[in-house]
């Protein structure tokens, strides 16, 4: 599994040993092991450009994603790329952002593996599978960092 994480803003600092971490206890929990998955945390401007260029809908959003290949291809697929706006994350969690962009991070793996959210039902198995993640991350005491909190 390689995970790629390219950082292209500096409203929030965040640490790509622990995305790393997050990333493939989420994908091993969901019993994915081959492939290749890109995050994106990029500023408040480039995910509106992305969303009003792919979604009609010129406003900010938290994270968009784009699959590529089959999840049941085990030819060591590209999964897709996520890509997540750590400014509107501080915008909607003032009190812990980073448990906010562990959710972004979450919530965009399960769009790559299938999972929607577009009306109701599919909203509710969503919300459902974040917090089936969410409950086994915490067991494991796992969650995006700051880089002025990871033990160098």
């Amino acid at each position: 599994m390689e995970i790629i994480v390219y950082q292209d803003q500096s409203d929030l600092l965040i640490d790509e040993s622990s995305v790393e971490d997050v990333v493939r206890e989420v994908l091993s929990f969901k019993k994915i092991i081959h492939g290749e998955i890109i995050f994106h945390f990029v500023t408040k401007e480039h995910i509106t450009d992305l969303h009003g260029q792919f979604f009609q809908d010129p406003t900010p959003t938290d994270c968009i994603t784009f699959p590529i290949d089959d999840i049941a291809s085990e030819q060591s697929p590209i999964l897709g790329e996520i890509f997540i706006c750590p400014k509107v994350g501080m915008e909607y969690c003032k009190k812990n952002p980073y448990s906010e962009i562990t959710l972004y991070v979450i919530h965009g793996i399960l769009h790559l593996l299938g999972f929607d959210d577009l009306n109701e039902k599919d909203r509710l198995e969503m919300r459902k599978a974040e917090n089936e993640v969410l409950t086994h991350l915490s067991k494991k005491n796992l969650v995006i960092l700051s880089p002025n909190l990871v033990n160098k």
